[in-house]
């Protein structure tokens, strides 16, 4: 069974082969597996994990600034960073690395969602898009394509307005929906 087949068996509660296969790690977890394994790269490492999905990511957009082309975003104290949607974050250290710690989230304060009308939302025109065609194309058809630090844009927002339950069983629906119906890629 394809990767792509065993997701959508899974999402329409049919039976799979097996159970579909996610990965998910920080960076320097990335980096030990590869070096503990001798593998080359991300896509090695999946491979050999059996993972059944492939996340298709603009260059980095939420981690790496260096692509981001929008807005002047909020630089604090000791590290702290607003992201593209006002949410604050810190570093915090532990033992192999770091990871980047919710501190402030902009929507907490939201009563009347007349509100949000006057929020800045983020916009595709302020990403470095160039590489998702080329990452849809490789993996079009063989795996279950995720939305990965841009499915964001829809998801975050989404969770924020509907509250975990709605978003849960909103969630249920999409997924089908997306996956069930094959998309063009993009030019």
């Amino acid at each position: 069974m394809r990767p792509r087949d065993r997701v959508l068996s899974a999402i329409n509660h049919q039976d799979p082969d097996r159970v579909p296969v996610d990965f998910a790690a920080m960076d320097e977890v990335w980096a030990a597996l590869l070096d503990q394994l001798h593998l080359e790269d991300r896509e090695s490492l999946l491979k050999m994990l059996g993972v059944d999905l492939r996340y298709i990511e603009p260059i980095e957009i939420v981690f790496d600034r260096r692509r981001y082309k929008g807005p002047s975003l909020g630089a604090g104290a000791e590290g702290a960073w607003e992201d593209i949607w006002g949410v604050w974050r810190r570093p915090v250290r532990y033992a192999q690395g770091v990871y980047q710690e919710i501190i402030s989230s902009p929507l907490g304060h939201v009563r009347d969602p007349l509100e949000l009308l006057d929020r800045r939302w983020p916009s595709p025109d302020w990403f470095d898009l160039s590489d998702v065609s080329d990452q849809c194309k490789r993996h079009f058809g063989k795996y279950a394509l995720v939305g990965g630090g841009w499915g964001a844009v829809f998801g975050d927002s989404f969770r924020w307005e509907a509250g975990p339950c709605g978003c849960f069983q909103e969630s249920e629906a999409r997924s089908k929906h997306w996956i069930d119906h094959d998309f063009a890629c993009p030019n």
